[in-house]
């Protein structure tokens, strides 16, 4: 699907954000979305608060669970090899499932490419009502393309595959209950 419009609530690359190191991206002529994790399998490494992500965070049928005392961390899966540069238009998805406990504010989806192009993408949490598997765009409909941060322009711009992802607190204090 490509973005044509912020209420049209498109979907881009990480369909659900569904973890998975072996995905691979989607032809863009088809109707399938691309990729990028499957979240049947735990992630790599965290940092800050989430420091111990890889152990802490159950990996479940459902997803990946983070429960966490403060947003001041992230998670995430590298080695990936996925070339996305077909799909620069498409606007990042992540299906979350938020509990009453949860307290952020929001999450940042950070993609990284070979060449230390660094993207960034920030997903309200707030709106969503507990307990209920919703599927949340980017704010702003911001696309692969034109991301709301380009955190580090690397060697060549845009994105030219990603080899790296992270989810990563709002860094407050606030407690983090969500399902990926």
């Amino acid at each position: 699907m490509k973005r044509t419009s912020l209420t049209a609530l498109i979907l881009f690359a990480l369909g659900h954000l569904i973890w998975s190191p072996n995905a691979l991206a989607a032809d863009p002529s088809g109707q399938s979305s691309p990729v990028i994790i499957r979240c049947d399998q735990p992630f790599m490494f965290g940092f800050g608060s989430w420091e111990k992500a890889k152990t802490d965070f159950a990996t479940r049928p459902d997803g990946i669970h983070i429960s966490a005392v403060n947003a001041q961390g992230g998670a995430g899966v590298a080695g990936l090899s996925l070339k996305l540069a077909e799909f620069g238009d498409w606007t990042p998805a992540l299906t979350l499932t938020v509990s009453e406990q949860n307290k952020a504010g929001l999450l940042n989806l950070h993609l990284t490419d070979a060449d230390g192009t660094s993207h960034t993408y920030k997903f309200g949490l707030r709106q969503l009502q507990p307990g209920v598997s919703q599927r949340v765009t980017a704010e702003f409909g911001a696309s692969l393309a034109e991301p709301q941060n380009v955190e580090k322009p690397g060697e060549k711009p845009g994105l030219q595959g990603v080899v790296n992802c992270m989810v990563i607190g709002d860094w407050s204090g606030n407690a983090v209950e969500v399902v990926l």
